[in-house]
């Protein structure tokens, strides 16, 4: 087996700084990829998810399966251990006169195994056959659990889609992570909100399942870049598809 990937992180048409931020790190059948998107007065959010990229970077000089003797979850435990450090760092340094941080997604395979960490909003899709899934759930304020069901269905709430969690903005970090077995020719998507909000949950379904290849892949990259824009988008835009396929 094989993975491929190709990934975008674009500016946009409206914000002058992209505190979008996107990793990819491969070897083998191992792969990383995160999406982070930060939030902050001016350049403090490019900062947050700059931080969230480069430790995750260091994370993966040295990662190799023989060093967790090729068990997936401590593989995982220690993938969301750089991301409670790269917590910390963004804390200490930049949450002192702003509220500084970062949502973030990362996908980690390594042969069989996959997990998706997250916080925030960005999601993660993936696409297997004929089924296609949202593998995140957004932590925004009309998804907490104590919420009444009248609260939750309000259009108009003033904390209608406001984060309730993310890297950097407390001194701890509480992630959500999900795992499974990879299935053949699975496709994932890691994204932030400014490419979702501005496509439909169908054209992102339809274009993964035509990421059969790379050359697809930057077919579809480009379209959805293009789709985002005749929609409007105000926002940065990052993405990175990942097709898990045979050689």
């Amino acid at each position: 087996m094989r993975l491929i990937h190709y990934d975008v992180s674009d500016t946009g048409r409206v914000r002058q700084i992209n505190q979008d931020a996107v990793g990819v790190w491969q070897d083998g059948e191992a792969g990383l990829y995160v999406v982070a998107d930060g939030m902050g007065g001016h350049a403090d959010g490019e900062k947050a998810s700059r931080t969230v990229v480069e430790e995750l970077a260091d994370w993966w000089k040295s990662f190799s399966p023989d060093l967790f003797h090729h068990d997936f979850r401590r593989m995982l435990q220690s993938l969301m251990q750089a991301l409670e450090h790269a917590n910390r760092t963004i804390y200490n340094r930049y949450n002192r006169t702003v509220t500084c941080g970062t949502t973030v997604t990362a996908l980690l395979v390594c042969r069989n195994d996959y997990a998706v960490v997250y916080a925030g909003d960005s999601r993660c899709y993936i696409s297997r056959g004929l089924r296609w899934d949202m593998l995140t759930v957004d932590e925004v304020w009309e998804n907490q659990s104590d919420l009444s069901s009248s609260e939750r269905a309000s259009l108009h709430h003033p904390n209608r889609g406001k984060l309730v969690n993310a890297v950097g903005v407390k001194d701890t970090l509480k992630c959500r992570s999900v795992t499974d077995q990879l299935t053949k020719d699975a496709v994932f998507l890691l994204c932030s909100d400014g490419l979702y909000k501005y496509c439909s949950a169908r054209t992102l379904q339809k274009s993964m399942k035509r990421c059969t290849d790379r050359e697809h892949m930057e077919k579809e990259a480009a379209g959805l870049l293009r789709e985002v824009y005749q929609n409007g988008a105000d926002d940065n835009i990052s993405f990175i598809l990942v097709r898990y396929c045979a050689k």
